[in-house]
């Protein structure tokens, strides 16, 4: 077990952040003006559709990257005011990282990448060894240290990952989809993990997520929109249901594809050129006394006028347009 080691408990600031890209002339504006207190220990999941700008935050958050505006506090340190070897250095001992993928190194077992970080910061090996195995005994990894990534099932490589993380004594940790390509079973581990350590290390927590469940296990709830953090209440203030279901989806363009393509049935409706997508709908429309050849043979003519309107969603998929899906 990991000894009493807090990390200094502060709080974190975040004052008018906005970030845009250029591309081909143009100004994409990511985030629109962020602001937002972290208090020491807090635990917040983030979630929001994809493309919404949770990832940039977080590079900005982690300082991967700068904003165009704005500024990030730790404490009464502006971060973006170091110059880049300060910024790398506070980021190795101030900052915690996790990602959807492990990022692990190949080359080198679960115990030595778990001390990459202290021996990068010039600590004692020996040192480093001892809290990295104090770790992995921590994540319920401790006899799988001498072990090399691809040893090690994904619920483990992310455990691992999350070791190596601790490793500096962060003041937060940032997990982007920590959980996204675990099952749930394994997933809700590494979440329990999040808990034990922001109660027993003062740890504060930030999570991106589109993982319903996890995110609203989290005692802090934010959506990010159009550029813009928000809480549950406030959200539903600002859009309406109908803007929910496309603009809120957590990232899944399933169930957005779903939601504009039933949104294009119903205006499409009373056009002359709205049919169904089913074969078994158009078949069923056909009177009681016809033959199910000939429903078939309706249908198929019926087809093409499907896969040529400009108000449905076009498929590459040739099984798809001998039956398409409903």
């Amino acid at each position: 077990m990991i000894k009493a080691d807090k990390s200094t408990p502060v709080e974190i600031r975040v004052e008018g952040l906005k970030k845009e890209f250029f591309h081909e002339g143009r100004t994409l504006e990511v985030l629109k003006g962020i602001d937002l207190v972290l208090e020491p220990a807090a635990m917040v999941s983030i979630r929001g559709r994809s493309g919404a700008g949770k990832s940039t935050f977080m590079h900005l958050l982690a300082t991967l990257d700068k904003p165009t505006s704005g500024r990030i506090l730790f404490g009464n340190q502006d971060i973006f005011a170091l110059t880049p070897s300060q910024l790398a250095r506070f980021r190795n001992e101030h900052i915690g990282l996790m990602f959807q993928f492990h990022h692990l190194l190949s080359e080198f077992t679960a115990i030595e990448n778990v001390m990459m970080p202290a021996l990068i910061h010039r600590e004692s090996h020996a040192h480093a060894k001892a809290r990295a195995q104090e770790l992995l005994e921590r994540v319920g990894l401790a006899n799988r240290g001498s072990h090399k990534p691809g040893e090690l099932s994904g619920g483990e490589q992310q455990r691992v990952a999350l070791a190596r993380a601790l490793m500096m004594k962060p003041s937060i940790l940032l997990a982007d989809e920590p959980t996204g390509n675990l099952d749930q079973k394994t997933g809700s581990g590494i979440h329990q993990l999040f808990n034990e350590l922001n109660q027993t290390l003062g740890l504060t927590v930030v999570i991106v997520t589109h993982d319903e469940i996890l995110a609203q296990r989290m005692p802090t709830r934010l959506i990010m929109a159009d550029g813009r953090l928000l809480t549950d209440a406030q959200y539903a203030e600002l859009y309406t249901s109908e803007d929910k279901n496309v603009k809120i989806e957590h990232g899944n363009s399933a169930l957005i594809e779903q939601a504009t393509a039933y949104k294009c049935d119903e205006q499409g409706a009373s056009a002359p050129t709205a049919h169904s997508n089913s074969s078994q709908e158009i078949a069923a429309d056909a009177p009681k006394n016809t033959s199910a050849k000939a429903a078939q043979s309706h249908s198929s003519q019926e087809l093409p006028a499907v896969e040529s309107s400009p108000n449905l969603p076009q498929s590459t998929d040739s099984r798809q347009k001998e039956t398409p899906n409903a």
